[in-house]
């Protein structure tokens, strides 16, 4: 009934410090815009053999493009970080979880990647991730995911995320213990 005014308003995101208390509630544009720290919630589909999906975003991204990334979602206002993992398994791989199928994996990974946009445009992203294991049965080719957000979706060995796919130098130097902590936990999958 009141789609029409659903599409015209800013998406509202937690705006966060670096120990992740809430500062305010904020328009994601802003919050990029700014530099501000915020919420991500990545959900980790896992197939029977350990391996990790993982997607490559468009090259018409303006942030990113064509990277490989976890699947994730920015927290909106008022929702949790597992209601944001179960939001994003629907909304970019196209099945419907539960809040108890999303497994707490890793939580509160600080993450800083400075770079470019497509524009030309230096930006700052600032982001409070937690993941969430999920057990995916479906094949990587059988998956519907979001054709809007990623151009296309693995299934990856742990130890080749970070490395072949992700690359650390990404990351600015206070992002370091990110890429080592990712890889700490890949190894004992």
């Amino acid at each position: 009934m009141f789609d029409f005014y659903m599409k015209d308003m800013p998406e509202m995101i937690y705006r966060v410090d670096s120990n992740d208390k809430i500062v305010e509630h904020a328009p994601r544009d802003e919050v990029h815009r700014n530099g501000w720290w915020h919420r991500i919630s990545c959900v980790l589909p896992v197939n029977e053999d350990h391996y990790i999906l993982i997607g490559r975003r468009h090259e018409e991204s303006t942030f990113l493009p064509g990277e490989w990334c976890f699947i994730g979602e920015h927290v909106r206002a008022k929702e949790s970080y597992v209601e944001a993992a179960v939001r994003c398994y629907q909304e970019e791989l196209g099945r419907t979880i539960q809040r108890g199928d999303a497994i707490p994996w890793m939580r509160g990974l600080k993450m800083t990647i400075q770079g470019v946009e497509s524009d030309g445009t230096h930006f700052m992203e600032r982001q409070i991730q937690r993941f969430y294991g999920v057990a995916e049965p479906r094949k990587a080719n059988k998956i519907k995911f979001n054709k809007d957000e990623l151009s296309e979706v693995r299934f990856v060995a742990p130890p080749e995320i970070l490395g072949e796919y992700m690359h650390p130098e990404l990351f600015i130097p206070q992002s370091s213990s990110y890429a080592r902590k990712l890889k700490d936990t890949f190894k004992s999958i």
